[in-house]
């Protein structure tokens, strides 16, 4: 009996590591069609109740619509595992494409966090989608990508506009922060004034 992962002849198995590879499928499917859903309920609730900048109800942005984008994103970020078929490619495009509407879908839930969660869950994001453009250089520059390759460019324009626009939305929580903090001075100074001003007329 030949030791675990090879075959009787001591030599490596390579099919049994191509094994998990449908369940692996499965799970992405199924974390890909959960977004789906709750981005088109989002879509045709704004279409319904005619508010056209779509809210968020059910895909803002956090930290479960983020793992699930992970978890959607796997065959893009996966370097190990062989995938040298036509449709296997085309899955690592779909995924560069799907996490580029992701971002444009959950942009208006920022509206809707404080400032702190809306850092934290940019930042997040940011770190994904990087992680999702160096996986995809180094896929491209060592030949695991060589199908569909001239399609990646508009997704990766797409991505790196989207992060910049991402990017702004931090300096206009920062802009935001400090202008509350100098209205809060203000009405501080204000207040102080009224205080003084209402003793002098009771002197």
């Amino acid at each position: 009996m030949g030791k675990l992962g090879c075959n009787i002849d001591g030599n490596l198995d390579a099919a049994k590591f191509s094994e998990p590879l449908p369940w692996i499928g499965l799970y992405v499917a199924a974390a890909s069609l959960a977004c789906l859903i709750a981005m088109a309920v989002d879509g045709i609730n704004g279409i319904r109740y005619r508010k056209f900048w779509f809210p968020c109800r059910f895909f803002s942005l956090n930290a479960t619509s983020l793992t699930l984008i992970a978890t959607a994103i796997k065959l893009a970020v996966d370097l190990n595992t062989p995938m040298p078929r036509r449709q296997d490619q085309l899955a690592k495009l779909s995924s560069t494409v799907f996490i580029c509407t992701v971002m444009g879908n959950s942009m208006p839930s920022l509206g809707t966090m404080e400032n702190k969660e809306m850092a934290m869950n940019i930042i997040a994001l940011g770190i994904l989608v990087i992680t999702v453009i160096a996986n995809i250089c180094i896929q491209l520059g060592t030949g695991v990508i060589y199908v569909f390759w001239k399609e990646h460019a508009p997704s990766f324009a797409c991505l790196i506009n989207h992060n910049l626009i991402w990017n702004k939305s931090l300096e206009l929580l920062e802009a935001f922060s400090l202008s509350n903090e100098e209205g809060k001075k203000g009405e501080g100074f204000f207040c102080m004034y009224n205080d003084r001003h209402s003793s002098m007329h009771a002197i």
